[in-house]
Parts: C-alpha cells; structure tokens; sequence
C-alpha cells in the first residue's frame, strides 16, 4: 500500500501570515461599523448644538387703525433694534466640539490601518505567486498593493512620510520585477514587515 506524500511543510509557514492577517481585517469590521455609527450621531448632535431650529414665533397683536396710521416712538424703537448675534458656544458644548474633532481623527486611523493591513496581505499573496514563478500574478498583486497604500495615505495625517515610502518601495520592486528579479522575494518580505510594523506603532 503507498502511502500519500506529506505535504509541502515550507509553504505552510507562508500561507499563515496570509491567514492571519485576512482574519484580523475580518475581526476590524465591527469596529469600522461602531466608529461610523458613533460620528454620525456625533455629528448630528453637532449640528443642533451649532445650528439650533427651535425658533419663537411671533405674537400677533392687534392694532387699532388709529394707532397703525401714525407711528409711535415704541415702533420707531422696536425698528431700530439691531438682530441679536449668536451666542457662542457654551464650554460643555466646545468639550463635545472637541470629542467629535477627536473621534473623527480615531476613524481615520483606523481606515488608515484597514488599508495598510490590506497591504501586507496582497504582499503575502505576492511571496506565494513568485514561489512559483507567476510572474504576472505578482505584478498584479504589487499595483493591488499600491492602490491600498495609497488609499491608507489618503487617510494618513501625521504619518504621511512613512506610508509614501512604503509606496516608493513597492512601486520600485514592481519595476525591478521582470529586469532584475534577484531578491525581489527579500525585498517584499521586508516591505510586508516594515508595514506590520507600521500598523502596530497606530494601534
């Protein structure tokens, strides 16, 4: 009787980092989900703090035909009243201000870091595809790799330099590819860390 062939041990390590970094973008979702849900409530509440639409309606008051024909000083007062200017914001509505500014910075890191997580998956995908020499498949996965990286750039704010170096690098290795292939897999294994990295100093 033959016995089945064990499988290939030295593709299994690869294929975990893969798998657990998609599982980690899946486990993200609920919290993308409450981030969003929280800046919209947010946000309304906001807009009846600083645009309030209760307004006070006018009184009708009856007047004589007497005294509508001739003006008195009171009217005359009344007409040059000047319109009332908002009143500023009170300090527990400049804290609540604050906490939505603050929120909305929270939600941008987040993408930034779906994105970035997004990354370094589709860069675990490459490493497989160059295993076996698909060529086409890895320069497919380095643009796909790119657009994420510029999505996460798209959300970056003090972390903007990091994230474009990370796009210079990929760009660099997806021109290097079919002219000078020798340690193209090393570059993107170190490309995928130095992203993990990344992640890690924004959680």
């Amino acid at each position: 009787m033959v016995s089945e062939p064990a499988p290939d041990s030295s593709e299994q390590p690869a294929a975990q980092p893969n798998a657990r970094w998609k599982s980690r973008l899946g486990a993200l979702f609920p919290f993308i989900i409450t981030a969003l849900a929280s800046i919209g409530i947010s946000l309304l509440a906001q807009a009846f703090i600083v645009f309030p639409t209760a307004r006070v309606a006018p009184t009708a008051a009856t007047v004589s035909p007497a005294a509508a024909s001739s003006p008195t000083p009171t009217s005359e007062a009344a007409a040059l009243t000047p319109t009332p200017t908002p009143t500023p914001l009170a300090p527990d509505e400049r804290v609540l201000a604050q906490q939505i500014l603050d929120l909305e910075a929270e939600v941008r890191v987040l993408w930034s870091s779906i994105y970035l997580i997004r990354a370094a998956s589709q860069l675990s995908d490459a490493e497989l595809a160059l295993q076996i020499n698909d060529l086409d498949e890895v320069e497919r996965l380095l643009s796909t790799t790119r657009a994420s990286l510029d999505r996460a750039y798209d959300y970056a704010d003090v972390y903007k330099n990091p994230v474009d170096d990370l796009r210079s690098r990929v760009s660099k290795i997806r021109a290097n590819l079919r002219v000078r292939p020798e340690g193209i897999d090393q570059q993107m294994r170190r490309l995928r860390q130095d992203v993990l990295s990344l992640v890690s100093t924004l959680e």
